[in-house]
């Protein structure tokens, strides 16, 4: 799934309509390391977290031998457990039941890559 097909709320907000444009340029440029940076700071704005997530999984995996994008050294790790989530707006059948994962881990990692950060 691409990132434009990611956007499930169709939403006539001037954000939203922005990454909708924005994500179309990506589609044609997909190696547009500023594009993609833009377009995981709009998704993230509008709240479109499975697409920001979807843009971090391909920045990752486009540039695989770029230093940069080696994130040798975790910062921070964490877990969430779904076992309570509830969120607002979101139809039951769709929050966790058993049939998902309960946790999922959560890290943070950097470049120690000289010059990368």
């Amino acid at each position: 799934m691409s990132p434009s097909e990611a956007i499930v709320v169709q939403s006539s907000d001037a954000p939203h309509a922005r990454l909708r444009q924005l994500l179309s340029l990506l589609d044609r440029d997909q190696t547009n390391a500023a594009l993609c940076a833009e377009c995981m700071s709009l998704a993230l704005d509008s709240s479109d977290f499975d697409c920001a997530e979807l843009l971090a999984r391909r920045a990752l995996q486009a540039q695989p031998d770029d230093p940069a994008m080696q994130f040798d050294s975790p910062v921070f790790v964490t877990a969430i457990d779904r076992l309570d989530w509830k969120p607002q707006g979101v139809a039951p059948s769709e929050a966790w039941n058993e049939t998902k994962p309960r946790f999922e881990i959560c890290s943070t990692t950097v470049s120690t890559t000289p010059g990368c950060a």
